[in-house]
C-alpha cells in the first residue's frame, strides 16, 4: 500500500514514468511545485498535460 508498482524489487529508475505521470496529475490540478529526481522528463510531461488541457 502507498508504493508505485513500477518495481517493487526497489529500482527507482523504474519509476520514472509513474512520476512524471503523476507530476503531470498535479500540475493539472493547479499545484505550484513538485519535488523530483528527473526534471526533464517530469518537465515534458507538466507541459505535455498543460497544452493538451489548454487545447481543450
Amino acid at each position: 500500500a502507498g508504493a508505485v508498482a513500477a518495481d517493487r524489487a526497489g529500482d527507482p529508475t523504474s519509476r520514472d514514468a509513474a512520476t512524471a505521470a503523476t507530476s503531470a496529475l498535479a500540475g493539472a490540478a493547479g499545484a505550484w511545485a513538485v519535488r523530483v529526481h528527473e526534471v526533464p522528463a517530469n518537465r515534458d510531461a507538466v507541459m505535455a498535460a498543460s497544452f493538451w488541457k489548454e487545447s481543450r
